[in-house]
């Protein structure tokens, strides 16, 4: 017997693919075993999806670092902040807590 494919079921996870991008989103802000409470599945097809995402970014996204680097420091909310930027592309490359030596040397 033949089954039509379900348009919006991961084929990976037999689960919606709404329900999966939420994982893919939350697992990057939340530790995964409040996030499969809230949802009603075990923590390790929490991490199992986050791993696959994980891979996906690896495999997909080139970090590039930048030739020309700035570093300055920035005063926000009443702290000062260490920026680097990328000069070349006019962007944020990091902001670190303090400006201060220990931050910026790893």
């Amino acid at each position: 017997m033949q089954f039509d494919a379900i348009p919006d079921l991961d084929d990976k996870r037999f689960a919606a693919r709404r329900l999966v991008g939420f994982i893919h989103q939350e697992s990057f802000r939340r530790p995964f075993l409040p996030i499969a409470a809230d949802i009603g599945i075990d923590e390790k097809t929490v991490r199992n999806v986050f791993e696959d995402h994980a891979e996906h970014l690896r495999q997909t996204i080139k970090f590039e670092t930048p030739s020309r680097l700035g570093i300055d420091k920035l005063k926000i909310i009443g702290e000062y902040r260490c920026t680097i930027t990328n000069i070349e592309k006019r962007a944020i490359f990091d902001l670190l807590p303090t400006p201060r030596q220990h931050d910026l040397t790893p």
